[in-house]
């Protein structure tokens, strides 16, 4: 269900924001770097800095809140 909808709002906001999926299993360095510990781990950046951190599944439009958020500041 997390794929679908960070898929769905990869292809809603093409070309605005940049989205990186990682399989933690695959990239345990990138889990390490990052402190992810649970999943699905969504990390919000703005400019390089980490700016959000949210764990376990989320709405959409709690997504999209955050994005339109972080695109305001």
């Amino acid at each position: 269900m997390e794929r679908i909808l960070v898929n769905e709002i990869d292809k809603n906001y093409s070309g605005k924001i940049e989205i990186f999926k990682i399989d933690v299993d695959e990239r345990q360095d990138v889990a390490v770097r990052y402190g992810i510990t649970a999943m699905p781990t969504l990390i919000f950046f703005k400019d390089g800095v980490e700016v959000e951190r949210k764990i376990g599944f989320m709405e959409k439009a709690e997504v999209e809140s955050i994005i339109n958020e972080l695109k305001n500041k």
